[in-house]
């Protein structure tokens, strides 16, 4: 039993060990004045920018404007979707009254809406991400 909780000791020592050094990185191979997006933020220079001060950097390039301008249009029809799908499935619950027709009935029209517009929803932030990065990449190449 010793043998065992020493076993565990070790190896969460290991991992907190190695994860603090995957994520530790040295500043020194960043390009100066490059952008990136990860985790669904905006970096310059490895340090968190915001939104302002992204749109007036990428507005300093045409080409990285236009997908960034199509990766917040996409992030913007991914949230407004967010609202029939939560919408379609209050809807396609079970009725509990049991004087309604519909008494413990499957409603599955509605829960198919609902989750078709939860898979474009997921579809849509995927693309703005995708866009987003391009956007970056095409600043960097500039």
């Amino acid at each position: 039993m010793k043998k065992l909780l020493f076993v565990k000791i070790i190896l969460t020592g290991c991992f907190f060990l190695l994860s603090v050094s995957l994520f530790g990185q040295s500043t020194d191979s960043i390009k100066t004045g490059s952008i990136s997006f990860k985790w669904n933020k905006w970096q310059l220079d490895g340090k968190r920018i915001y939104k302002d001060d992204v749109k007036a950097e990428m507005m300093k390039v045409d080409e990285a404007f236009v997908y960034y301008k199509k990766g917040r249009t996409n992030i913007t029809i991914a949230f407004i979707s967010f609202v029939p799908m939560v919408t379609f499935a209050l809807l396609g619950q079970q009725s509990t009254n049991e004087r309604s027709p519909s008494y413990l009935k499957p409603k599955y029209g509605f829960n198919i809406a609902g989750l078709l517009f939860g898979g474009f929803a997921f579809y849509e932030l995927a693309q703005s991400s995708k866009n987003s990065k391009k956007a970056a990449r095409l600043y960097n190449e500039y």
